[in-house]
């Protein structure tokens, strides 16, 4: 972190999807494949430049952390993808690390459903963020940007 870090900012996310066998045991090749093609949308229609946004492995600065979240919008699988784009307009740095895990049975993931959803997530993303819609009006301040138009009903005021 320290060696990307910026003003008190930054992003490290973990990376299953990386060249070194020995860190991945027993991942499933209809993971691997999902994986592969979801993140290949994902760097070609949204423009994020990383490996894997959907690995749950992610650390945060303090101050990054409550810049980003307090800007989210996407609430389900696609919101890794929507916190890699906040980064990239608020100029937040961040990296890619291999990981070591192995995959285990018993996803919670309906992949007819889920995958549907998350193709819609990354449309709304390239969409809303391109025509600005989800940024109320052009402000000198990043963070004013990506709040909702009534701070005070949203759960997103909540983090201080």
């Amino acid at each position: 972190m320290r060696a990307i870090e910026k003003d008190g900012h930054g992003l490290v996310a973990g990376s299953r999807n990386h060249e070194e066998d020995d860190l991945v045991k027993g991942r499933f090749n209809y993971r691997m494949f999902l994986s592969k093609c979801s993140n290949f949308i994902v760097q070609t229609l949204i423009g994020v430049k990383l490996k894997d946004t959907q690995c749950g492995f992610k650390l945060f600065t303090n101050k990054s952390a409550k810049a980003i979240f307090r800007a989210l919008h996407i609430r389900r699988w696609a919101f890794d993808v929507e916190l890699f784009v906040i980064a990239d307009y608020a100029d937040i740095p961040y990296c890619e690390v291999p990981i070591s895990y192995t995959d285990i049975e018993g996803s919670h993931m309906n992949f007819l459903t889920d995958i549907l959803q998350m193709a819609r997530d990354y449309i709304l993303i390239r969409f809303l963020y391109i025509t600005k819609l989800w940024r109320k009006e052009h402000t000198d301040n990043i963070w004013d940007a990506f709040l909702p138009v009534d701070v005070s009903s949203s759960p997103r005021s909540k983090i201080e």
